[in-house]
Order: C-alpha cells, then sequence, then structure tokens
C-alpha cells in the first residue's frame, strides 16, 4: 500500500533528517538536484569541464544538450525502512521537455543515501537545470511484513564517482551531432560550388582568349589544310624512281641509223631508242611511222643507210 501524504508528514521526519514538510506534493517527496553532476561531452564541446565530475556551487546552472547522458545527485538523504520500498521518477514538468529517467525505477528496502539519477535528454533543444531545484520525485509503499534478511545491505551511500561515469564516458553520437554534421556538411559544399563557379568564370574565358592569341600568332604557312598529303605518304612517294617523260621529234627533224634525231634547219640533235611518228610529213598518207634504220634526206628522199638507196616520194607513193 502505498503512503499517503498524511503518512509521509508522520513517519518520514523520523526517518530523514533532510525531510521537510513544504516539499510533500500529494502522496510524493519532491527531491532536489545536489552538489555533484556529470554530463557526457558533445562533438562541439571544447571545456576540459564538460569531461569530467562538477561539483557545482549553491544555485549554479547548468545543461544537458539534446541526445546526451547525465548523472545527477540528489540533496536530499533518503532512508527506505525494511518494511517498504520507493519508486522514484522526474517531475512532469521537466520530463515534458524531453528529460528521461533511465537509471530504474524503484529503491530497495533499507536503503541508506542519496539517489544518483541516470538520465537522457531525449528533446531537440538543451535542458538548463541548476543546483538545489526540485527535479525529482519519490513515493514510498508498505510491504506485507517487515524482512530483516531480504533487505539492501551493501554500502548505499552513493555519489557521482570514476567508477560510474567510466562506464558511459567519451562523445556520444547523437541526433543532434549528425545534424551539425550535416549542416556543416552543407555549408562546406556551398562554399566549394561558388568558388568553383568563381574559378570557372574566371579561368574559361582566360583560357579561350589565349588559346586564341596562340593560333592567330601562328605563321600562315603552319596551318594545316585538310587537302595536303600526309609526310608519311610524301616521303614514299619521293622515295619512288621518277620516270622520264617521252621526247617528241617534230616533222622537220630526221633520223639517223644512230638512233639521233636531226634538225633540218638547225644542229640540235634528240637520242630516241624506239620509232617515231611524224604527224605532219607527207608520208603520213600511208605510214607515219619510220623504222629507225631509215633516214630522211633534206630533199624529202627517203634513203636506206646500209645500202645508200634513195627513194623519191614518187616511188613511195607506188
Amino acid at each position: 500500500m502505498f503512503w499517503s501524504g498524511e503518512t509521509l508528514l508522520e513517519r518520514l521526519p523520523d526517518l530523514n533528517n533532510d525531510f521537510m514538510q513544504n516539499a510533500v506534493d500529494c502522496n510524493a517527496w519532491t527531491l532536489t538536484i545536489g552538489d555533484q553532476i556529470y554530463i557526457t561531452p558533445t562533438a562541439k564541446a571544447a571545456e576540459s569541464g564538460t569531461h569530467t565530475i562538477r561539483n557545482l556551487s549553491k544555485g549554479e546552472c547548468f545543461q544537458i544538450p539534446p541526445g546526451q547522458f547525465a548523472f545527477l545527485q540528489t540533496k536530499e538523504c533518503v532512508n527506505v525502512p525494511n518494511n517498504a520500498m520507493a519508486f522514484i521518477s522526474i517531475k512532469a514538468s521537466i520530463k515534458f521537455r524531453g528529460l528521461v529517467n533511465v537509471s530504474g525505477f524503484h529503491v530497495d528496502p533499507g536503503f541508506k543515501g542519496v539517489l544518483v539519477f541516470a538520465v537522457y535528454n531525449a528533446g531537440p533543444t538543451p535542458i538548463h537545470l541548476q543546483q538545489g531545484q526540485q527535479c525529482f520525485l519519490i513515493w514510498f509503499a508498505s510491504l506485507d511484513t517487515d524482512s530483516s534478511q531480504h533487505v539492501k545491505s551493501s554500502p548505499s551511500n552513493r555519489k557521482v564517482d570514476g567508477d560510474t561515469i567510466s562506464r558511459i564516458s567519451g562523445k556520444l553520437q547523437s541526433l543532434d551531432d549528425f545534424s551539425d554534421r550535416m549542416n556543416n556538411l552543407e555549408q562546406t559544399a556551398k562554399l566549394h560550388t561558388i568558388i568553383g563557379s568563381i574559378v570557372l568564370t574566371v579561368l574559361v574565358p582566360t583560357f579561350i582568349a589565349l588559346l586564341k592569341y596562340y593560333i592567330d600568332a601562328l605563321p600562315k604557312s603552319d596551318t594545316i589544310h585538310s587537302h595536303q598529303v600526309p609526310s608519311h605518304v610524301s616521303t614514299v612517294l619521293t622515295a619512288l624512281p621518277q620516270p622520264e617523260p617521252p621526247k617528241a621529234i617534230h616533222a622537220d627533224q630526221t633520223l639517223s641509223r644512230s638512233g639521233q634525231a636531226h634538225d633540218t634547219h638547225g644542229s640540235h640533235q634528240v637520242s630516241t631508242s624506239t620509232s617515231t611518228t611524224l604527224p605532219s610529213h607527207p608520208l603520213s598518207a600511208q605510214s607515219n611511222t619510220i623504222p629507225v634504220s631509215q633516214a630522211t634526206s633534206p630533199s624529202g628522199q627517203v634513203s636506206d643507210a646500209p645500202g645508200n638507196k634513195e627513194t623519191s616520194p614518187s616511188a613511195v607513193k607506188q
């Protein structure tokens, strides 16, 4: 059976020296924040004082960041009789701000000493508290019998010590920290975008201007046209033997037995080893080809070189 407010006023002064009558709220005893606390550090915490146990002065304020744990010690010393047990919680006005009790919800029979609450800020904003502030509630309930064996036998004068905080010491990755990191990444990305835009705006026109200046400065002979023969093809063609062009013999030239053509009007000689076509010769009506073994005299007669025979044009016609 839970104790009523009247039972609290009757029994608690004998059990707890720190009990005050104005601390009764309905059927609960209101407890305040004591002198020692510990708050897990955030990624932005820079002061070394936030990484260890803090001893608060009277009325000193502190805050629990979002997503962080804290150990809060009560100012009052609680004494639970062997025939009763207690239940603890956080005041609703503070609980609604996001502070959650994660240390448990009961106090064993026979417990004596201050209470240490383990709390967690599940809210989106920091929770501001101060030393001596009414923060916790405790309810008492009677057991069916007085037990001297099944009670809290170990020392129960607890406090915030190194063994307690070592279990949760170090930086905790909270949602608030992740949100801050995302904001930092967004700011960094925006800064890089701005810098990249400025660089592109300045460098691209400068590069185009320099390229155009370089092209204009090139000699005209260095300009490459699409109809030019590639260098490797030109090299191959140059290495090939070039054929000699044929040498023409005019009609007013004669051929000697040695294969030389005699100019009838001059002394020029043209070497040949083949037969020659004389399109304007009078013999073109029958044959335009004169064998190399024959020669044409200046009088128009064809003579056979070996026999020195002369043939008149009329004889040739016959």
